[in-house]
């Protein structure tokens, strides 16, 4: 395994290389909620507990249905909306 600091350069050598204006706010988004929850506290678990009984039963069977091989990878999807979309 790499160490932090390495992954850290991969991270930004290659958010230098994206051009597209949504996924660099997706990433500043995902980054900032990361920051800001990586004291260790239970964020993970706090934000379970504000799902609805609903939400929750669909992320629980969206796991299982994963765990029975039934989900589809990222890159199948990936080339699915690139061909979709022309991306």
């Amino acid at each position: 395994m790499k160490d932090i600091q390495s992954e850290k350069i991969l991270l930004i050598q290659q958010i230098l290389e994206v051009t597209d204006e949504g996924l660099l706010n997706a990433l500043k988004k995902m980054l900032e909620f990361g920051l800001k929850n990586q004291t260790g506290s239970t964020s993970a678990d706090d934000f379970w507990n504000d799902l609805t009984s609903e939400q929750k039963e669909k992320i629980e069977l969206a796991i299982r249905q994963l765990e029975e091989g039934k989900g589809i990878s990222h890159d199948d999807v990936m080339v699915e909306f690139r061909e979709k979309y022309k991306a």
